[in-house]
């Protein structure tokens, strides 16, 4: 039987998240999983690792590489940690230069050509999905072969033709949840709770369009969905593992209203017994589907909500209403639930005064909220927000820079560099530090862990606030 040896790689993900990195999660990369399982059901031996999780060294990585002796090592990586996958293609060439070595994920499929160029030890680049490019590879074919490669050719590069998306995702097997070690991963620092943890994905793409968001690159705009019952066996799969917290990790679990409210049946009739958070968006959730959501072990709901002055939301594409959003963490709190939200501030049509609109929403649903997260505006490669960027000639081409929580790489034009990094610490002291916020925080918690937890995130915030201004100014 013929089969090949192939090396799948999380590329380290330590610079992301700047100098808040200690309080943020640290996920099972699901895209990897899936790959595994393709390839394992062909026949092929495979093995994955996580070298920033599994504590491995450069050299750890190249003695895995030299003692394994794969035929293919591919690499996922975002714009954030694409530098740290270069790392990893040149481990592999110089463990041996016969491998084949590729990378994938959504900076990779934006810029191909371009990580080409970058990373000379790079073979070549996966545009889009994975599963069945590598199949393919790994079966045997020539990269000129195989749809959905962009690939180098001597001094050329050249590009195969756009490989279409898998139209029914419930054809995949289901993924290798064991080619990781899942239990050492863990949920953001304010999310830790007693039980095991892990992520979930029940579907891949979004229909909307905001302007910030790579997810268009990989689904085109589509969204995908597995049947209830693939979800039921993927739940169900995990908690014969130990995993009792399942974070959905879909970009949108709930665009399928119907989909939610059969999974919620199903997790209701059947005791699953199990607790889980997801995304979703304030325009689609009513107090209906958010009393389901909770009845089936739901605790969090987390919403894009992204500024606070209607003229922004706007033009960023979000399609929602600042009443939306009010109205969501209302409900979702009336609920039962914990209701968390997202900011960005620097959007291109910012200005000092939308950003203090952001912050005072932000404010105003405290009652509500339990954890707000505010991002600097980050236009990624790919993004409607990169292609503007690229036009006023102020894309950011330095990697290294791209993490959320760090030092703005773009401004807008309407104010400094200064001014945004000191509404970034006023963002943060206002809501973090108000009365309301600490109660509800504290009235949450139901373990020694938990304050523990808290306490720590809040250091880690409080040293994070001075590099952006200092939280007294």
């Amino acid at each position: 039987m013929w089969y090949m040896k192939v090396l799948l790689v999380d590329a380290p993900y330590v610079r992301v998240y700047g100098p808040l990195s200690g309080v943020f999660s640290k996920h099972p990369c699901q895209g990897l999983m899936s790959i595994s399982a393709v390839l394992k059901a062909a026949g092929h031996d495979v093995r994955v690792i996580d070298p920033e999780t599994q504590g491995l060294t450069d050299e750890d990585v190249l003695g895995l590489i030299r003692g394994f002796q794969p035929s293919i090592v591919g690499v996922s990586a975002m714009t954030s940690n694409i530098l740290l996958a270069y790392e990893v293609v040149r481990l592999s060439k110089r463990a041996d230069n016969r491998i084949l070595t590729l990378i994938g994920g959504y900076h990779a499929s934006a810029l191909p050509e371009r990580t080409l160029m970058e990373c000379r030890e790079l073979d070549a680049v996966c545009v889009g999905e994975g599963e069945y490019a590598m199949l393919e590879l790994a079966g045997g074919k020539a990269p000129a072969d195989v749809a959905g490669l962009v690939w180098r050719a001597g001094d050329a590069v050249m590009r195969t033709v756009e490989r279409p998306l898998i139209g029914d995702i419930d054809s995949l097997p289901m993924p290798d949840f064991d080619c990781l070690p899942l239990d050492q991963y863990h949920p953001h620092l304010h999310k830790a709770k007693d039980g095991k943890w892990t992520t979930i994905i029940t579907s891949r793409g979004c229909p909307y369009k905001c302007y910030y968001c790579a997810s268009r690159i990989v689904n085109k705009g589509r969204f995908r969905a597995h049947s209830v019952n693939r979800v039921m066996d993927m739940i169900y799969a995990l908690k014969e593992r130990g995993f009792t917290y399942l974070r959905v990790f879909d970009d949108e679990f709930t665009v399928d209203r119907k989909r939610v409210l059969d999974v919620c049946d199903r997790l209701v009739e059947e005791k699953v017994g199990i607790i889980w958070d997801c995304n979703s968006r304030v325009n689609v959730v009513d107090r209906e589907l958010l009393a389901r959501m909770k009845a089936a072990g739901c605790i969090l709901v987390f919403y894009g909500c992204e500024s606070g002055n209607q003229g922004v939301l706007d033009k960023i594409c979000k399609q929602i209403t600042v009443e939306q959003i009010v109205e969501a963490f209302k409900a979702t709190s009336e609920s039962g639930m914990e209701a968390n939200g997202s900011w960005i501030l620097g959007n291109v049509w910012d200005t000092k005064e939308t950003i203090e609109d952001t912050i005072r929403l932000a404010k105003r649903l405290v009652p509500y909220s339990t954890q707000h997260y505010f991002n600097f505006a980050l236009p990624s490669p790919g993004t409607r927000f990169w292609d503007i960027a690229v036009e006023e000639g102020r894309a950011c081409y330095d990697w290294s820079k791209y993490t959320l929580q760090n030092e703005p790489i773009y401004v807008p034009k309407s104010m400094t560099r200064e001014e945004l990094m000191h509404l970034m610490a006023r963002a943060h002291k206002e809501v973090f530090y108000s009365p309301r916020f600490m109660l509800n925080r504290a009235l949450r918690m139901r373990s020694f862990g938990e304050l523990k937890a808290n306490v720590k995130g809040l250091y880690t915030l409080t040293k994070a606030m001075a590099t952006w201004g200092g939280a007294g100014k």
